[in-house]
């Protein structure tokens, strides 16, 4: 059931489009946007070693929720001490937490924020180890509630 779900999630963010969006890099603090695509680096340099980056997408309509479609995303994982994407369902890292991952734990797959109150938005904090060697790409798109 909850497959058919994501994928029933899937099919509407298809259907919606997001080739008008802008390009976004994460660590760019606050989005409101229902369509874009957010990416580790503007000019494939990569992102800096060490270092939190972090990113809050929220939906530019009242009623609007977030979905991130991951087309790309491959973190080095080097024994555990890797670069960890955290995603919190919220407006901050107080907001539950979805998930933490690295490797290829991402690579097609798609998430969702929920409809009620500040857990319309996303939360995505990219914690990096290594220098800038990864990958992420993730369009956004607004689901209604």
């Amino acid at each position: 059931m909850l497959r058919f779900r994501n994928l029933l999630v899937l099919l509407v963010a298809l259907f919606c489009g997001t080739a008008s969006g802008q390009v976004h890099v994460i660590g760019e603090t606050s989005l409101i946007t229902c369509s874009g695509t957010l990416v580790e680096s503007s000019d494939g340099t990569g992102y800096p070693t060490d270092t939190v980056l972090m990113t809050t997408i929220c939906g530019d309509g009242a009623g609007s929720r977030i979905a991130l479609s991951f087309n790309a995303f491959q973190l080095p994982d080097e024994d555990g001490q890797g670069d960890t994407l955290f995603i919190y369902r919220g407006s901050d890292e107080s907001g539950v937490l979805i998930g933490s991952f690295t490797g290829s734990e991402l690579q097609d797959t798609l998430i969702t924020s929920t409809i009620a109150g500040t857990e319309r938005c996303l939360t995505l904090v990219l914690r990096t180890k290594a220098a800038g060697s990864g990958t992420l790409s993730a369009t956004n798109t607004c689901l209604p509630e």
